[in-house]
């Protein structure tokens, strides 16, 4: 189209009628007399580059003609501004990380009990205290204390346990593994369940703490 405009084979008024019906964000010249002609004036007075921006006019790019790069007048500096012109553009689709604290009550360590980034919420893990704080004997009600902390979490960033994508378990007893099954196929089912890694570690930080379990959930847009 540069070459029709410069022999002049395009009506330039038709031409800038169909941008004006169009309304393109930016028009890119690859010679500086294409230019010339859309712009009415002479070519000694158009220069390489982002044009002055004008009312009614998209934003205009005189770039230097790909033909021309052997020669040693020519840059690649329109191209760079056209590409950032280009990046500029484009929408951004990052999201602030949002953090999800502890409930009320609860003391915990300098951390989130989850953080969200994009679709992906990320929990922190999670041990069998109740809302007040304490830590009950026996795993199965420290199981259940996990399971209601990981829903409330899930629910407060608008998810459900079916959008957990992994979670990893750390257990302090070889002994409990097979109960945590148990409990793990009604709390967390039906199938499919989430990528799931069972650990048994030495300790957890509070010594009465059976189990602790921490997750990835992918959210909704």
């Amino acid at each position: 189209m540069d070459r029709q405009l410069s022999a002049r084979a395009i009506d330039v008024a038709a031409f800038k009628a169909k941008m004006e019906k169009l309304r393109p964000a930016a028009i890119a010249f690859t010679s500086k007399q294409a230019a010339s002609y859309y712009f009415n004036k002479p070519t000694a007075l158009i220069q390489v580059g982002r044009q002055q921006p004008q009312d009614g006019f998209p934003d205009i790019f005189v770039l230097t003609s790909p033909s021309g790069a052997a020669s040693g007048h020519w840059t690649l500096q329109p191209w760079r501004e056209l590409a950032e012109w280009f990046l500029s553009m484009e929408p951004s689709t990052t999201m602030p990380i949002k953090h999800f604290a502890a409930p009320s009550g609860i003391k915990t360590p300098p951390l989130s009990f989850a953080a969200r980034t994009g679709d992906l919420l990320f929990i922190s893990g999670i041990p069998g205290f109740d809302t007040n704080g304490n830590l009950p004997d026996g795993f199965e009600a420290q199981f259940a204390n996990v399971v209601t902390n990981i829903k409330r979490i899930l629910d407060e960033a608008g998810a459900t346990m079916r959008d957990l994508v992994k979670v990893n378990i750390l257990l302090t007893r070889a002994a409990d593994v097979s109960t945590m099954n148990v409990l793990y196929a009604s709390a967390f089912g039906p199938a499919p369940y989430p990528a799931r890694t069972t650990c048994v570690v030495v300790a957890l930080p509070n010594p009465a703490m059976l189990i602790e379990i921490e997750g990835v959930a992918q959210l909704k847009a």
